[in-house]
C-alpha cells in the first residue's frame, strides 16, 4: 500500500448506535493530490472493497463486499456499468454517502469494524484504505409496519414502507424503501426522529400516482386527538417539521381514515377522513396540505347511514375532492350493501347487495385506475346434513376514470380445522387485478390463500411467527411472506413463485 497515493480517503459514521433493519450510512471523504482517472469509490464493479468484522464473535464473521454483490443482492444488469468513470483534477476534495444496504442486507445486532479499500492503479501496491469505523446495531421490537408501493415503470416499482420498533433509546419511526423484486432487499431505511406524537391510528405513506423517481419527498398521515398528523420524508429521514391539522369532526364516532391518502404530481398531500359532523350527521373530511404546509380543510356530508368501511379511487385529474368513494353500509334485515358515490357531486349507485358479514375492503391502484374488492362471510346450511357451511365471498370491480365496472369474483372455502374467517390476518391485491392474497394464521403456522394457490407457510424460527407477520405482492405476481425478527430486521419468504 503506497504513502505516495494520488488520493487520500476518510471514512465517518452518520450514526455509531442503530437498530437491526436500520441503514448504516457512511460518509467518504476523498482528497485528489495528482490527477487521477478513477470511478466512483463509493460504488464499483470491482475497485473497491468495503470490510465487514464482527467484534463480538458473532456468526457474522469477516466478510469482504464488492460490487459484485451489489449486482447480485439488486439484480444489477450484468452488461451495465456499475459507478461511473472520470478524472479527478489536482486538489479537489469531495464527500459522497455510502449506504451498506447497497452492498448486503441488515447486519444482526452486534458490534462492527467497517473499513474500504479502493484501488486506484494496476499495481500491486496501488491501493489506499480508510481508517476503520465501529458501528454497534442493537435489538429491536417491531410494533407496527404499514407499506405503500411506489410506482415506476409500473404501479409496483418499489416498496415504502413505515414502521415503528422500540429499541436502543425508546420508540422510533423509520422509514425504508425496498426492492420490487424482493421486499428485504433494502435501499434505505431511515429514523425520522419524531419524538413524542401521540398517534391514534398507524401512520402510513400516501398513495403517489405517478413515478416515485420523479419525487423526493413522500407524505404520511395518521390520526391524532387534535386532528390528523402529517409529516414529509425522504429516503434518509424526515424532511421538515411535524403537523397537526384538524378535520372538523367530532371525537365520537372516532374519525377513520378513508384509504389510501394521495399525494398528487404537484406533492400536495388530499386525505379524507370519515366521521361525524357537529350536528351528529355522517359526514367526510377533505384535508389537503401544500408543498409548503399550508392547509385547508372541508366537510361533506354523506347521506344515509355512517358507513361500515369505505375506500378511495382517486381520478387522474387530481382535482380538489375529486375521487369516487367505495361505501360499504348496513341495510335492513342483515343485507350488506357497496356503494359508489362520486365526489364532489355526490352521484351515487348501488353495487352489491346481499345477506352477509363484512370481512374487509381493499382497493389497489394507480394513475387512475383502481380494482375493489369486497370481502364477505356468508354462512348457510348444507343441504344434506343441516350442518352450517361458512365461505368467503369476494367480489371485485374495477375502476377507470370515475367509471366502474363488476369483474368476476369468486369464493374460498371455509371449514373446521382448514380455515376459519376468524383465523384471516391479512387481505392483500395482487398485481394486474388477479384478485387478493390472503393470509390465515393458525394455531401451527400460516397459510396463504390465492384465486390459484393454497400454500402452508413455515417460518424459519419461531420469532418470525408473530402478529406483524405480513403478506408482500411483488410487481411480477409472486408472494412474500414478511417478517421481523429483533435481532436481524426484516427478511422475507417467497410463499408463491412470480407469473412469468
Amino acid at each position: 500500500m503506497a504513502d505516495d497515493a494520488p488520493i487520500a480517503l476518510r471514512l465517518a459514521a452518520r450514526k455509531t448506535r442503530t437498530l437491526a433493519g436500520e441503514g448504516i450510512v457512511l460518509d467518504l471523504a476523498l482528497e485528489v493530490r495528482t490527477e487521477l482517472e478513477m470511478e466512483t469509490v463509493e460504488l464499483n464493479r470491482g475497485r473497491t472493497e468495503v470490510l465487514v468484522s464482527a467484534l463480538d464473535g458473532g456468526q457474522y464473521g469477516n466478510r469482504v463486499l464488492t460490487g459484485e454483490d451489489y449486482m447480485v443482492l439488486h439484480r444489477h444488469p450484468p452488461l451495465e456499468p456499475v459507478g461511473t468513470r472520470f478524472v479527478a483534477p489536482a486538489g479537489s476534495a469531495w464527500t459522497v454517502q455510502l449506504e451498506l444496504f447497497r452492498y448486503a442486507r441488515p447486519l444482526p445486532a452486534g458490534r462492527y469494524r467497517i473499513e474500504l479499500i479502493y484501488r486506484w492503479g494496476a499495481g500491486e501496491n496501488d491501493v489506499v484504505q480508510t481508517n476503520p469505523v465501529t458501528v454497534e446495531v442493537s435489538p429491536a421490537k417491531l410494533l407496527d409496519v404499514q407499506h405503500r408501493w411506489l410506482g415506476g415503470a409500473d404501479a409496483r416499482d418499489r416498496m415504502s414502507s413505515l414502521w415503528l420498533a422500540d429499541g436502543a433509546g425508546g420508540v422510533r419511526w423509520l422509514y425504508q424503501i425496498a426492492k420490487g423484486h424482493d421486499p428485504s432487499v433494502i435501499e434505505t431505511a431511515a429514523d425520522l426522529d419524531m419524538g413524542r406524537i401521540a398517534p391514534l391510528s398507524p401512520a402510513r405513506p400516501a398513495q403517489l400516482n405517478d413515478i416515485a423517481a420523479m419525487h423526493w419527498e413522500r407524505f404520511a398521515c395518521w390520526r391524532e386527538a387534535a386532528g390528523m398528523g402529517w409529516v414529509k420524508v425522504n429516503p434518509y429521514g424526515r424532511s421538515g417539521p411535524i403537523g397537526v391539522v384538524p378535520i372538523g369532526l367530532v371525537e365520537q364516532p372516532p374519525p377513520r381514515a378513508v384509504e389510501p391518502a394521495l399525494q398528487s404530481r404537484a406533492d400536495v398531500l388530499h386525505a379524507l377522513r370519515l366521521g361525524a359532523d357537529p350536528s351528529g350527521q355522517p359526514a367526510l373530511a377533505w384535508i389537503e396540505v401544500q408543498r409548503q404546509g399550508t392547509t385547508r380543510q372541508r366537510l361533506l356530508p354523506l347521506p344515509g347511514r355512517m358507513p361500515l368501511a369505505a375506500v378511495a379511487a382517486w381520478n387522474r385529474s387530481e382535482e380538489p375532492v375529486s375521487a369516487t368513494l367505495f361505501l360499504v353500509e348496513s341495510g335492513d334485515r342483515g343485507m350488506l350493501r357497496l356503494r359508489s358515490t362520486a365526489l364532489p357531486a355526490g352521484e351515487q349507485k348501488v353495487l352489491h347487495e346481499s345477506k352477509a358479514e363484512l370481512v374487509g375492503l381493499e382497493i389497489d391502484q394507480w394513475m387512475g385506475f383502481a380494482w375493489v374488492h369486497l370481502v364477505t362471510r356468508v354462512q348457510e346450511k348444507d343441504p344434506v346434513s343441516g350442518e352450517p357451511v361458512e365461505r368467503l365471498e369476494i367480489a371485485r370491480w374495477s375502476f377507470d376514470e370515475g367509471a366502474v365496472a363488476e369483474d368476476p369474483g369468486w369464493t374460498v372455502a371455509l371449514a373446521p380445522g382448514a380455515l376459519a374467517a376468524s383465523e384471516l390476518r391479512q387481505m392483500v391485491p395482487l398485481p394486474g387485478g388477479r384478485g387478493l392474497a390472503l393470509l390465515f394464521h393458525k394455531p401451527d403456522g400460516w397459510v396463504v390463500v390465492t384465486p390459484d394457490d393454497r400454500v402452508r407457510v413455515s417460518p424459519p424460527s419461531p420469532g418470525a411467527a408473530s402478529e406483524q407477520a405480513q403478506l408482500v405482492t411483488s410487481p411480477m405476481g409472486g408472494v412474500f411472506f414478511v417478517f421481523h425478527e429483533p435481532e436481524r430486521g426484516f427478511s422475507a419468504l417467497p410463499v408463491i413463485e412470480p407469473q412469468r
